[in-house]
């Protein structure tokens, strides 16, 4: 069990961490997420935000308006984490299957564009049903080891991402 927690950490803790700092970090920095007034308030803020984009249309960047659509917040975030992994394993599957530029261009075509088009839906719902699909992934008994592991990462990479942000704009301290 001790090995496992440690490869909890470096694999769940540390890519949703990562992860999570980056999207939080860079949506903090340009102002896609606002910044609440006490730090204990920003999930409660996030899912005002995402009530408030369904409402009113707010336009947010693609990522972030992504992030929301997923739910915002832990769930959210490892929803489109496992989305971009998911289609990024496919994009790597399909360039590997190419034995040339010939063969790319007889691929172009309404088949290709429909094949995008159902494998994006596909990976829409692998990514909000991401439980099952890292379930399946992460052979072990204990996921909720991974679970804790992933949702910490989460907790550490939001919690750098306000206070680097908090510094850089001169923020006083809370």
């Amino acid at each position: 069990m001790i090995l496992e927690f440690f490869e909890a950490i470096l694999k769940a803790s540390l890519l949703v961490g990562a992860f999570s700092f980056a999207l939080i970090y860079w949506g903090l920095h340009i102002g896609q997420i606002k910044r609440p007034e006490h730090a204990g308030d920003f999930h409660k803020e996030l899912k005002r935000m995402s009530k408030e984009r369904k409402k009113d249309k707010t336009k947010y960047n693609p990522v972030h308006k992504k992030w929301f659509v997923f739910g915002g917040g832990f769930y959210g975030a490892v929803a489109l984490m496992t989305y971009f992994l998911v289609e990024w394993y496919e994009f790597v599957d399909f360039i590997r299957g190419l034995s040339g530029i010939a063969d790319l261009l007889s691929r172009l075509g309404i088949n290709l564009i429909i094949n995008i088009f159902v494998e994006a839906l596909i990976n829409f719902i692998v990514a909000i049903t991401w439980p099952v699909y890292w379930m399946s992934e992460i052979e072990t008994n204990r996921i909720w080891l991974w679970a804790i592991a992933a949702y910490g990462g989460y907790y550490a990479g939001s919690g750098l991402a306000h206070y680097l942000t908090d510094h850089e704009s001169g923020a006083p301290e809370k």
